[in-house]
């Protein structure tokens, strides 16, 4: 891994040496709403979390207190897709830490979190 060359966004550079460790990420233009179709087309199976219960659901799931749910009544994975389509919330809206100062993965990498 320390070898990698940089990788940054829409330049992909394919002239690798042979044995180079080379890292792919096909879905980084998806959506959240790409993600869900695609999810329903496959009939790839779902946590529960992502559902709504009680009137919310959460849309990123991590660490108790990073993540909040948003309100919704999507409980089938046809009600999320309509749901998305019609939304314009971010879905890291609901990321606590995103809301915080701008050194926050700093001090979460300090701090041996990440």
């Amino acid at each position: 891994m320390r070898d990698q060359p940089p990788e940054f966004w829409d330049q992909f550079n394919a002239d690798f040496p042979p044995g180079t460790h080379i890292r792919i990420h096909p879905l980084l233009h998806w959506t959240e709403l790409d993600i869900w179709r695609y999810i329903e087309r496959e009939g790839i199976p779902v946590c529960e979390l992502y559902f709504a219960k009680n009137g919310k659901r959460f849309r990123s799931l991590g660490e108790k207190g990073i993540t909040e749910p948003f309100p919704s009544e999507a409980s089938t994975i046809a009600e999320v897709i309509a749901e998305l389509a019609a939304t314009r919330t971010s879905e890291r809206a609901g990321r606590t830490m995103d809301h915080e100062s701008e050194d926050v993965f700093e001090r979460l990498r300090a701090g041996g979190y990440l």
